[in-house]
């Protein structure tokens, strides 16, 4: 086992001898239950009807880890929609082919000479990729620069996004709303995931407005005045006026705002990636004290020019756990698109994205009819996968020798992440590990939980239906399997001891 790691904590999947050796334990192991047998107690159909969970829009897989059986399976063999637990499949393949510690690169770089803090000549800031340039990052790697005693820049700032081969991003494809954050595209260099954060901020009876991080690019306006009224519907009660393009825009903010709700906020994905980044490059190095008189444009930089700075992501461990934790799709996204990395250089396409993936998905036996992985985000009306590939995935990370590194990257039941409010002081609180995936018309979740006998289970189950309890119904079912995961035939017994009263 130890020598399928290498010194980095990379995972040779490449070596396919290596991963059968690995895989056959639990393979081999088999199910308690037919593959398409159909196992699902009386007390989970009550449940389904209880919430209005219609029986063929739904995939269940309830198992145990130590002895593989089936508690639950229901249409375990029905291609569904995943939403954004398909992340999880994103997670295990980035730090199989990448490795543990894999870090992304950002560089700034020249083609002119740097004379006593100025550089006479371009800035190119070269992208590599990294997914986690926020906002305090992108500050410290302007630091670095300025730290170098650069002060003043006589020519442009150029933006080298080639490290990804993209055809052009449409935030509105997916439901029509551009300016959602979640809309952001893939992007080798971009800044806070391309998205602002508008402040609104009561000073007394004076009302302030702002964006952070502060950007050139995107202007506020603010006319909002100071009111009285109700703070549950805040929002509501401005008016948002945007114009300009994706390379500049201005925000007019108009309406009543009470000083007694303190500060809000809101998210808006408006600019271009690049114009994004460029104008948060422009504030943030005016606050540092830099000069800089020239324009942003898109280009390479020239294979002459000169590194002045290379800024590191945090290692890919870190950055797994931010993308589950919060579901974000732009970390995703790029996770997905790096994937080759792990075998050829840049720039990455789409298409080799794809072809990574389904090699990696065949290499660790998690295949078959109805297996579709569009961007590596969820955020698709594309993506399929059925519950019993899912559950697959999930024994395949149980026997990982990462496992820890990846279950950690796991929203905690009732804690943190998109899990905090789930299942809150309850008996099963802190028990599980759970992605969740949440689109109209789809409601998914998987992980590993604990139930009451300290025995680890998994649990995937995803709905693609209109209407009905689905989140109601999941909690449920992880309250129903975390107090009562017998073996099958204690399962019978209870469902028929019991008759139809059950409190969950």
């Amino acid at each position: 086992m130890p020598k399928s790691l290498n010194k980095s904590g990379r995972f040779l999947i490449n070596h396919k001898v290596i991963l059968f050796c690995l895989l056959l334990p639990f393979l081999s192991a088999g199910e308690s239950h037919a593959a398409g047998e159909d196992v699902l107690p009386e007390a989970v159909r009550v449940l389904m009807k209880k919430h209005r969970i219609q029986a063929g829009k739904i995939g269940i897989v309830v198992q145990r880890l130590d002895t593989h059986e089936r508690l639950v399976a229901h249409r375990v063999d029905t291609s569904l929609n995943p939403a954004s637990i398909i992340k999880i499949a994103t997670a295990a393949s980035a730090l199989d082919l990448l490795g543990l510690t894999h870090r992304f690169e950002t560089k700034f770089m020249s083609d002119g000479r740097v004379e006593d803090g100025v550089i006479l000549g371009d800035l190119y800031v070269v992208g590599g990729g990294d997914p986690s340039m926020t906002v305090e990052r992108f500050l410290l790697f302007l630091n670095k620069l300025r730290n170098r005693g650069i002060r003043e820049i006589r020519g442009d700032l150029v933006i080298d996004d080639f490290f990804f081969d993209l055809p052009p991003h449409e935030p509105a494809a997916f439901d029509g709303a551009p300016l959602k954050p979640y809309n952001a595209g893939a992007g080798a260099f971009m800044v806070n995931f391309q998205t602002q954060r508008v402040v609104i901020l009561p000073q007394g009876n004076i009302i302030q407005a702002y964006t952070e991080p502060p950007n050139d690019n995107f202007i506020v306006r603010n006319q909002i005045r100071s009111g009285k009224g109700r703070c549950r519907n805040w929002r509501g009660k401005i008016r948002e006026v945007l114009r300009g393009d994706e390379t500049r825009m201005t925000l007019t903010l108009k309406g009543v705002f009470p000083p007694r709700c303190g500060e809000q906020g809101f998210f808006i994905r408006a600019l271009e990636k690049n114009a994004h980044a460029a104008g948060v490059f422009r504030a943030f190095w005016r606050r540092l004290g830099g000069k800089w008189l020239g324009q942003w444009r898109r280009g390479r930089a020239p294979a002459t020019a000169q590194t002045l700075a290379v800024f590191e992501s945090p290692p890919l461990s870190e950055v797994i756990a931010s993308m589950n934790k919060y579901s974000n799709n732009v970390i995703a996204r790029n996770l997905f698109l790096s994937l080759p990395a792990a075998h050829s250089s840049p720039p990455y396409s789409i298409s080799e994205a794809h072809q990574t993936m389904s090699d990696w998905l065949a290499a660790v036996q998690v295949n078959g009819d109805g297996l579709v992985i569009d961007n590596g985000s969820g955020l698709s009306r594309k993506t399929r996968i059925t519950a019993a590939q899912m559950a697959h995935l999930l024994r395949y990370i149980w026997r990982h020798p990462l496992r820890a590194e990846l279950a950690a990257s796991l929203p905690i039941l009732g804690l943190d992440g998109t899990m905090r409010k789930r299942l809150k002081n309850k008996k099963i609180t802190g028990e599980g590990r759970f992605k969740t995936g949440s689109l109209s018309g789809v409601k998914s979740i998987a992980g590993f939980l604990r139930d009451a006998e300290a025995r680890d289970i998994l649990i995937v189950c995803i709905i693609n239906q209109n209407g009905g309890r689905t989140k109601a119904f999941q909690d449920a079912l992880l309250q129903w399997a975390h107090k009562n995961t017998f073996g099958r035939s204690d399962l019978i017994n209870f469902s028929q001891g019991r008759g139809k009263k059950y409190r969950f």
